[in-house]
């Protein structure tokens, strides 16, 4: 799969021939969930339970909002391209 992808690519001019640009889209979103979520169990392990909002439990409460939010809105885009892509088609 990725000899076939390589061989789409024109190095020079860094665009790529012949590829779906939505699945590279897909990818790189799903990507960046992936990451939000790693985000989420590392300020998980930041909270201080017995304090919770005290010190650094409150930056590991405002980072695991604000990777919820980042997770919500990547699927927010996912979906309208879901409805693009239905639309386009009729």
């Amino acid at each position: 799969m990725l000899k076939g992808f390589l061989s789409n690519i024109d190095f020079i001019n860094f665009t790529i021939h012949n590829q779906e640009p939505l699945l590279i889209m897909k990818i790189f979103t799903y990507i960046l969930i992936f990451l939000a979520l790693a985000l989420i169990i590392f300020n998980i392990t930041i909270l201080d339970f017995d304090h919770l909002f005290e010190g650094d439990s409150v930056v590991g409460l405002i980072g695991i909002a604000a990777s919820f939010c980042a997770i919500f809105i990547l699927l927010i885009f996912r979906m309208s391209k879901m409805i693009e892509e239905k639309t386009k088609d009729k």
